[in-house]
């Protein structure tokens, strides 16, 4: 009753600049920074069936700045550190041997998309600023069509599948730990952790729905993996 085939007419290319700086072992800091410019665009999917070409565009996996950072630091309190230097045993097992590790990721959100939607306007101006964006209202969605009876069906579509202007909620997110430890013999230690993540309770939206038909288009209704703040203990024996 049919046939199908499948063709590898599709490419992609990805073009970017990478910096990263690190800093080891300096009156107890490690330190590492990176971050990457990019921009990556593909041309995988065709508008229309009777196209020669799959259509160009930005792809949906493109973030064009992602930024990490992450750091240990042996807390200079207790023996042989600059504070409490000369203390006794007893008290070196409470100040001592503490450590701070703090890791930072931030990256641009995902390029959006609107189907085969019928606009009048201009796309660029449906951008809201940064301080008018909320969950209910992400962008502007005057100029769509919202009427589902006049929705598009047979047609040569123009739209393109995604612009890079118009993106969802990135990431900026922070988790942090603190370490301490306890040597038991010389071959044994106990470790205490205590660990956060999303350490400042930030909030990561998913993307907006971007159906111009439907009730909820330009709001946002969930969060990415991230979620709410977590803490953590935990006790470890090594040896």
């Amino acid at each position: 009753t049919g046939v199908s085939t499948n063709e590898t007419t599709g490419w992609s290319w990805y073009h970017s600049l990478q910096v990263s700086a690190q800093k080891r072992f300096h009156r107890g800091l490690t330190f590492q920074a990176s971050w990457t410019w990019s921009k990556f665009m593909e041309a995988r999917e065709f508008l229309n069936d009777s196209d020669l070409r799959p259509a160009e565009v930005i792809s949906d996996q493109d973030y064009p700045h992602r930024l990490t950072l992450s750091g240990i630091y042996d807390l200079p309190f207790g023996r042989g550190k600059r504070v409490g230097e000369s203390v006794n045993r007893f008290v070196n097992a409470f100040i001592g041997g503490w450590q701070l590790q703090a890791w930072y990721e931030g990256q641009s959100g995902q390029a959006l998309g609107f189907g085969n939607a019928i606009f009048t306007g201009d796309l660029r101006g449906i951008v809201l600023p940064r301080s008018e964006r909320s969950i209910s209202r992400w962008f502007r969605t005057e100029g769509f069509e919202r009427n589902n009876t006049r929705s598009l069906a047979n047609n040569y579509r123009t739209l393109p599948l995604r612009f890079s202007w118009i993106r969802g909620d990135g990431i900026n997110n922070c988790d942090a730990s603190l370490f301490k430890n306890f040597h038991i013999a010389e071959r044994a230690r106990a470790q205490f952790r205590f660990e956060t993540y999303n350490t400042f309770n930030h909030p990561q939206f998913a993307n907006p729905n971007t159906t111009p038909t439907n009730t909820a288009f330009g709001q946002i209704s969930g969060e990415k993996g991230h979620g709410q703040r977590q803490l953590t203990f935990a006790l470890k024996l090594l040896w």
